[in-house]
């Protein structure tokens, strides 16, 4: 029914879903290299972000996640 009504969310759905699938997949496989790559960024209210990815593959799972 989601798709006959609401198509383009319907699509954006198996987008996801496909994305989820994939990057389980990735990430798998790029860290079987070992190591990761990690940044640290601090806001001035002291909030922050910590971010890790396979060594010199950010790239990639950002195109990943960029989609079609």
């Amino acid at each position: 029914m989601i798709r006959e009504y609401y198509p383009r969310a319907a699509q954006h759905l198996l987008n996801a879903q496909l994305a989820k699938v994939e990057s389980a997949s990735l990430w798998s496989t790029l860290l079987e290299g070992g190591l990761v790559d990690q940044e640290v960024v601090t806001y001035p209210d002291g909030s922050g972000v910590i971010s890790a990815w396979p060594t010199g593959r950010q790239a990639e799972l950002t195109d990943l996640f960029r989609g079609p």
